[in-house]
């Protein structure tokens, strides 16, 4: 998720340091501010799940891992 597009009912949440790296599909750098907890509520369900912060403004990504955790069922 993009710093600039993070929507927050209370405060931002605080990041912690990752030493994950990103590249965009043309090969350039995308900076990784942290990483962060984040409380995702779908269909009924809330959890707890990783969020990745980047600087920028592109468009944001939902990570696999969030998949089975709300069970959208995209597996099959």
């Amino acid at each position: 998720v993009g710093y600039g597009k993070l929507e927050v009912k209370e405060k931002l949440p605080k990041l912690k340091p990752s030493s994950l790296n990103f590249k965009t599909y043309t090969g350039q750098s995308v900076k990784v501010l942290g990483t962060s907890k984040v409380k995702v509520k779908h269909n009924g369900l809330m959890k707890d799940l990783s969020v990745v912060v980047v600087a920028g403004s592109g468009p944001n990504l939902l990570g696999r891992s969030w998949f089975a955790e709300l069970e959208l069922g995209w597996e099959k």
